[in-house]
Order: structure tokens, then C-alpha cells, then sequence
């Protein structure tokens, strides 16, 4: 389930960066847009950083991270459902007799 988290948290970082110009992004992170990877692997570039160079209007992507995440929760929900519904009461006739 973080797996889906950090993925769309990534997906949202590249698409701020686009907006983003390259001299303000190099000001604000000591390197250029080519070594994105690197500034997120050292947790150097996030979302919230990357706003607060954005250009006024960009929309803050955060409050969406977690839709991925939480589509797969429902349908693992929905499963669980179907599969307890599955469930019937044992026969009585595979029920042991044995005493201790």
C-alpha cells in the first residue's frame, strides 16, 4: 500500500517540476531538473518545497497521494466481502467422535 503512496507522490513532484522554471529550480535546490531522481531519492525535492516555487494557481496535488491507495483498500474490502460470504458452516458429518 506505500508503495502506491510513494508512486503518486513521485508522479505529482515530476508534474510540478514542469511547471516550474529551470532557473528557480536550480536556485532553489543547487541542481538542475536533470537530477530529479537524485533530489528525490534524498528526500531534497518534495511536494511542499516544490510549491512554494510553483507559479500562483498550480494546484497542491497533495490531497491526492492517497487516491491510488485507497482504491486498492476498497477493493481488498470488497473482496473480503465476497470471499466471507463464501464461508458455509462445516458439515456435521466431518465433525470427529473421538473422546480424550
Amino acid at each position: 500500500v506505500t508503495s502506491f503512496r510513494e508512486s503518486s507522490v513521485n508522479d505529482a513532484i515530476y508534474r510540478l517540476s514542469e511547471n516550474i522554471n529551470n532557473d528557480a529550480f536550480e536556485s532553489a535546490f543547487g541542481l538542475g531538473k536533470e537530477h530529479l531522481n537524485t533530489l528525490i531519492e534524498q528526500k531534497t525535492v518534495t511536494v511542499p518545497r516544490l510549491m512554494e516555487i510553483a507559479p500562483p494557481g498550480t494546484i497542491d496535488p497533495s490531497p491526492f497521494v492517497y487516491d491510488t491507495s485507497m482504491y486498492l483498500m476498497c477493493g481488498l474490502t470488497g473482496l473480503a466481502l465476497l470471499t466471507n460470504q463464501l464461508i458455509k458452516p462445516v458439515s456435521k458429518e466431518l465433525y470427529s467422535n473421538t473422546k480424550a
